[in-house]
């Protein structure tokens, strides 16, 4: 896991990117949303020559919202980050699914 503060917005963003299948990469990121809650975003990226890309409606993608009434700490953030982890297993498991792999 990476924790960091983004170089955009300034705010503390937790990712972990952890190998799939050949040159995709699954990525879990919590921040702050538009909301102002915070939420983790897990989805199926693909990387060539070190660019991360994920198209929408076409890579499979979910949201893992798990307290939307917390402040956007770095304590927080990290927190949250780390409960997201737990649901790994069912989101590689739906992630096969969705690209027709055996499970």
């Amino acid at each position: 896991m990476r924790v960091y503060k983004s170089m955009f917005d300034k705010k503390w963003v937790a990712k972990s990117v952890i190998p799939f299948i050949d040159d995709k990469r699954i990525v879990i990121e919590t921040k702050k949303d538009v909301r102002g809650g915070v939420s983790t975003f897990a989805n199926i990226v693909t990387v060539k020559d070190g660019v991360e890309t994920w198209i929408p409606f076409s890579d499979y993608g979910a949201y893992v919202e798990l307290d939307r009434t917390i402040k956007a700490t770095e304590k927080n953030i990290i927190n949250q980050h780390n409960k997201a982890l737990t649901f790994l297993p069912q989101f590689e498991t739906n992630a096969k699914k969705h690209y027709q792999i055996a499970v």
